[in-house]
């Protein structure tokens, strides 16, 4: 019997070492885990050896040391089991030195203990103990019992701190973690079954116990790929990031929230549900519905309203589903975008603002450009913007639209008050500037509709007329004068007679080579023929012909 008990410890050690090297070349990306189960492996494996050769039937000298140099083994186990399950139940934790140096303490002290127990006999004590010899007579001491109760103590707390990983894990990863809880109790389970009689010759059931945990963690660990798939990822990830996110099953239920979640639910909903987790969704939310976010995927803006405020959210929903297919609900992924709408609309609502001040700026432009090529008192063109009009109709009337006949001439009429000068003498400038007002309106009725009406200068208007030769230019001339010379058009409010004739020069072109100023300068040329010829009366300008020539060779 004991050589079969020997060759189940023996292999219980080699599966213990297979189990640490495998861990420990595998570490990357899971250092504390794989190294504390390399380290739960090695603890094992080595109480296994010393529980082989005491099964073996080694000599009383050997297993009386081997009885004592079982605690280091014992030890490492204990300390690296805490370690180990705090690490797969936070998949961001990593012991402090601190914390290691004070689990380390019990198992260097009962090293220690054991190594001088010959001297004090605080651990065993009985016939032997001093001579390391018949350990089978050997009785537990005080120091054996506190060993005990602080090693079980602590593999308590790492039992207790796999199962609480567990119960608060997402359900979807649940089935996990409970391979990993059920790997730990495995020693216990061995234990039991012992003092059962069921494992007969196993004097020492733990080491296999904890040979089959290490095997069944790093299966999990590292073929199922667990703790580096669902801790890790929801700890550094999901609980760390700023948006909200809730896992809903299909009925409805959340099953899982990251801390951001579940401060916005209860800033939201002060009087929901204690527990978010396994309560219903829309409850927990205040009536938000999340019926058609359960259909697909997918992003939509939602708005929320709370009991104090209303926020606008940008959600994203993915279906969640296992490796068969079966469906296990949708992750809502949610950002608050309230403040960022709230600054589109403002930025929106001050472009709009500013695109209003521009068009207002714009007719303003507009309006003094027009208020600038306009004369002040009479609202007729001035005298630059008369020269521009009559240098484009000159241009136009020699252009490839440009029609023949008459309509390729361009007239110009120089128009000036017969003795202005008496009406200011006499009635005041007032009077003098009511007079020229009142002949603007009668040259913007009498004239054509295409014409350019404008005040020269002083008491002088000119008349631009695209298209008119001088027959059509001097009838237009014409109507203004008889128009002038009629009492009604050329009295006051009070109906006393201001100025009561016009002079008026015409001068009419053709010429492609014309130049503005040679017209308007043969147009006051007749308008001086008119003055001395004894006012109220229209004379033309005989032609420009030889006028035009004489410049053209100048320019050549």
């Amino acid at each position: 019997m004991g050589p079969l008990v020997a060759s189940v410890y023996v292999a219980s050690a080699i599966l213990c070492t297979t189990v640490a090297v495998y861990a420990w070349r595998n570490r990357v990306g899971r250092a504390v885990t794989a190294t504390s189960l390399a380290a739960v492996a090695v603890g094992a494996g080595w109480w296994s050896v010393v529980a082989a050769l005491q099964a073996g039937g080694a000599g009383d000298a050997v297993s009386a040391v081997a009885s004592l140099a079982v605690y280091p083994g014992i030890g490492l186990l204990v300390l690296a089991f805490t370690v180990l399950a705090r690490s797969v139940a936070t998949g961001d934790w990593s012991p402090s030195r601190r914390l290691l140096a004070l689990l380390a303490v019990e198992p260097v002290l009962v090293t220690a203990v054991a190594a001088t127990n010959p001297w004090h006999r605080l651990l065993y004590h009985g016939p032997g103990t001093g001579e390391l010899a018949t350990p089978q007579l050997w009785e537990h001491g005080p120091a054996f019992w506190v060993h005990t109760a602080y090693s079980y103590g602590l593999l308590l707390v790492g039992m207790v701190t796999l199962a609480v990983g567990w119960w608060k894990a997402p359900q979807v990863f649940r089935r996990q973690y409970l391979s990993v809880l059920l790997a730990s109790l495995v020693p216990v389970a061995v234990n039991v079954l012992s003092v059962f009689d069921a494992l007969p010759g196993l004097t020492q059931p733990t080491p296999l116990g904890f040979a089959a945990t290490g095997a069944i963690m790093a299966w999990a660990i590292f073929r199922q790929d667990l703790i580096a798939f669902a801790p890790v990822a929801r700890a550094l990830v999901v609980d760390r990031i700023g948006e909200y996110v809730i896992v809903v099953s299909p009925d409805g239920r959340i099953l899982d929230v990251n801390p951001a979640a579940d401060r916005f639910v209860r800033s939201m909903n002060p009087g929901g549900p204690a527990t978010l987790l396994g309560s219903s969704a829309s409850s927990a939310l205040g009536g938000f519905d999340v019926s058609d976010l359960l259909a697909g995927s997918g992003d939509v803006d939602r708005v929320v309203h709370g009991h104090d405020r209303t926020v606008e959210l940008q959600l994203s929903s993915s279906r969640l589903v296992d490796n068969r297919g079966v469906d296990l609900g949708v992750v809502l992924v949610g950002r608050d975008v309230t403040e960022a709408n709230e600054q589109r609309r403002e930025l929106a609502a001050a472009n709009e603002r500013l695109g209003e001040q521009l068009r207002t700026i714009e007719v303003l432009r507009a309006d003094l450009a027009e208020q600038a090529s306009r004369d002040p008192l009479t609202g007729l063109l001035n005298r630059r913007r008369l020269m521009v009009g009559l240098a484009e109709a000159m241009a136009a009337s020699h252009g490839p639209a440009a029609s023949v006949g008459p309509g390729g001439s361009v007239a110009v009429l120089m128009v000036d008050v017969d003795h202005f000068k008496q009406v200011n003498d006499r009635w005041g400038h007032r009077a003098g500037d009511e007079v020229l007002v009142q002949l603007a309106r009668l040259l913007c009725e009498v004239t054509p509709e295409d014409a350019l009406v404008g005040r020269w200068g002083g008491e002088e208007f000119l008349v631009v007329l695209p298209g008119a030769d001088t027959a059509a230019a001097a009838s237009v001339a014409e109507t203004v004068r008889a128009r002038c010379a009629e009492p009604p058009a050329c009295a006051s409010a009070d109906g006393a007679p201001r100025a009561r004739t016009v002079s008026i020069g015409v001068a009419a072109t053709r010429s492609p080579t014309g130049a503005p100023d040679m017209l308007v300068d043969a147009a006051d040329s007749a308008l001086y023929d008119a003055k001395h010829g004894g006012r109220d009366c229209v004379r033309v300008h005989p032609g420009l012909a030889a006028d035009e020539r004489r410049a053209a060779s100048a320019r050549t």
